[in-house]
């Protein structure tokens, strides 16, 4: 757990990432505090796509980007649907949460 929060402070204000806004013991429970994001890949291939083909290309140049910072430092999560979120604004930003 404190690697991961080490790390997620480690990547603060990196492109295609969870920023970090709190992280510790909470009523005795380890907890990451995290921007709130609207839907992960998942909810978009499970009840459908409202992105347009630029969103869409933004979200996965985010997560391309995010990865490839990862890389760098030899590091890997559990990359999966449900860990690629989606923020829609006057920008849409697309981040890797675990």
């Amino acid at each position: 757990f404190k690697r991961e929060i080490n790390v997620l402070n480690d990547f603060s204000n990196t492109n295609g990432i969870v920023s970090i806004i709190a992280g510790g013991i909470f009523e005795g429970k380890a907890a990451i505090f995290t921007p709130l994001y609207d839907r992960s890949l998942l909810d978009f291939i499970r009840f459908g796509n409202n992105l347009t083909l630029k969103e869409r290309l933004s979200v996965t140049l985010q997560w391309l980007e995010g990865l490839d910072h990862l890389s760098e430092k030899g590091i890997h999560g559990d990359l999966s649907p449900k860990n690629l979120v989606i923020k829609k604004g006057i920008e849409i930003k697309a981040v890797i949460i675990d």
